[in-house]
Order: structure tokens, then sequence, then C-alpha cells
């Protein structure tokens, strides 16, 4: 998203924004183009969406996302323990992961800091496309 908001800074252009399908809380920052991006890559507020598929929780030790997958095969689930797990690797942030049967439990958190950052929420949206396209193709 940063990518997109940089380009568009630097044509200030706002007519080649309308090509683009700009949804969910990216609308605010479309608005505030003219005034500049307004916050630092580190400053960026955490939303999480109005719908979550994901389940936030709170406990003695702090907060963290929960979500079970279910699968009908072992090769489905298979390929996406393989798939997570290099997408962990790839950005330096780790789930805890508990598979049983035909399903996959996925708890993600900081554990610096015992809460959900950016780092999490990026992570759960990029699962959720892997088990989408799971999905979608099988």
């Amino acid at each position: 998203m940063r990518n997109l908001v940089e380009l568009a800074l630097k044509n200030n252009n706002n007519q080649i924004l309308k090509e683009f399908d700009m949804s969910g809380t990216s609308n605010i920052l479309v608005n505030n183009l003219n005034k500049r991006y307004p916050y630092d890559e580190e400053e960026v507020p955490i939303e999480i969406d109005t719908k979550p598929s994901w389940n936030v929780h709170t406990d003695s030790s702090g907060c963290f996302m929960k979500k079970t997958y279910r699968f009908s095969t072992n090769k489905h689930l298979m390929y996406f323990i393989s798939e997570i797990l290099r997408e962990s690797d790839e950005n330096f942030h780790h789930p805890e992961i508990l598979i049983k049967k035909d399903k996959v439990d996925i708890v993600l958190f900081t554990e610096q800091v015992n809460d959900v950052t950016e780092q999490d929420m990026k992570l759960s949206k990029i699962f959720d496309e892997v088990y989408k396209e799971i999905k979608i193709l099988y």
C-alpha cells in the first residue's frame, strides 16, 4: 500500500488513483494525498477489519490472534503448512501452530510485546490468502 501512495504522491495526478481498487482504510489515505502521507512506516496505526476472520483474545500474558483452518485432505493441509512456514521464514515472524486431525490452529502475537502488531496482521492476511487459494484450486 505504501508504494502505491508514494507513486501517487510523486505523480501528483489524482486521476491515476481512480483506476485502482481502493478498498477499506486506503480511502482515508487517498483523501489525504494532497496533505502528504500522514505517517512514517513504523507509526501506521493498526486497524482491525470490521468483520475479522481472526478472533482476538486477551489473557494474563497479553493479546493474541487465533484462527482455525479446516481441510478436506491431508494433501491440502500439508500444502498449507508448508506455505505458512515459508511465509513466516520470509517475514522473520513465526506463529504457534497446532495440527489436529483435519484442522490447523494458528496463534499470532509478537512475543517481545505480548501483543498483536502490524507484523501479525500482515501474516494473518497472507495465511488467509493461502487458504483461499487452496479452496479455489481444489
